[in-house]
C-alpha cells in the first residue's frame, strides 16, 4: 500500500474512532433515561426507592427465553431458574472493581402496599463483576434465589433487581434473614439499605411476573 493510501486508512480510523464512541455513549444515555422512565411510569419510583439515577444498565437473561427487557411480562414458570446478569457502566468513569449486594424485591402490583414491606427472594453480598459478567460465587448468599412467587390471581407483580455498590466488605443481613422454615421473607426495603449501609444503588432490572400456566409474549 503506498504511504499516503495508508495516511489516509489512518486518518479515516481516528474519525470514525471518536464516532463510534459517541454513538455506544448516545445508545447508553438512551437505555439509562428508559430504566429511569420504567422506574417512574411503573410507580416504582416514589413507592419503592425515593428517587433513583443510574451509572449502569443492568440485564437479566433468564434460560430459554432470551434477554429481559425492561418491565416486560413473564410467566412465573419462565422466572424459577436465578438469571444471568450481565452489566455495562453508563460511562468511562463508572468503574465495576468493586464488591456488590445483589436484591431481589417484589414490589407488588401498582397501587398495593404491604405493611410488612416487601419480599425479597434473592439477596446476596459480595458479589463481584467480571467482563460485566455479575457473578454470584464465592460470595454470601443471604437468601437463596427462590424465584418470584406472585399469588395466583393477583395480577402482574413488580419485580426489580437491584444491584449496590458496597461500601463495606461485610453487610449485615435484613431482620429476620436468613429466613426459615420457608417463611415468606419479607423485607422493609428502604430500612434494610439504611441500616446496612450498603452503600449507593448503581443498576436496577425490571420485570412484571405473572402466575398462570402459559403466557404468550
Amino acid at each position: 500500500m503506498i504511504p499516503s493510501a495508508r495516511r489516509m486508512i489512518f486518518s479515516l480510523l481516528l474519525i470514525a474512532s471518536p464516532l463510534v464512541h459517541a454513538a455506544q455513549s448516545d445508545n447508553m444515555t438512551l437505555g439509562i433515561e428508559i430504566i429511569r422512565a420504567h422506574f417512574q411510569g411503573a410507580g416504582l419510583v416514589p413507592n419503592l426507592l425515593a428517587n433513583f439515577t443510574p451509572t449502569a444498565l443492568l440485564t437479566a437473561t433468564y434460560a430459554g427465553g432470551g434477554i429481559v427487557t425492561p418491565g416486560q411480562l413473564l410467566p412465573k414458570s419462565r422466572t424459577q431458574t436465578a438469571p444471568n446478569l450481565t452489566i455495562t457502566p453508563a460511562n468511562m468513569t463508572t468503574f465495576l472493581n468493586k464488591e456488590y449486594t445483589l436484591v431481589m424485591v417484589d414490589a407488588w402490583t401498582p397501587g398495593y402496599t404491604d405493611p410488612r414491606g416487601q419480599i425479597c427472594p434473592w439477596i446476596v453480598n459480595g458479589v463481584t463483576i467480571q467482563d460485566h459478567t455479575v457473578l454470584t460465587h464465592g460470595s454470601v448468599q443471604v437468601e437463596h434465589y427462590r424465584g418470584p412467587s406472585p399469588p395466583s390471581g393477583s395480577g402482574p407483580h413488580r419485580y426489580a433487581i437491584l444491584l449496590y455498590a458496597q461500601q463495606f466488605p461485610t453487610v449485615p443481613p435484613p431482620q429476620g434473614f436468613p429466613i426459615q422454615n420457608n417463611d415468606t421473607g419479607f423485607c422493609h426495603l428502604t430500612d434494610y439499605v439504611k441500616a446496612s449501609n450498603i452503600g449507593p444503588l448503581i443498576a436496577v432490572c425490571i420485570l412484571r411476573v405473572i402466575h398462570i400456566l402459559s403466557l404468550i409474549i
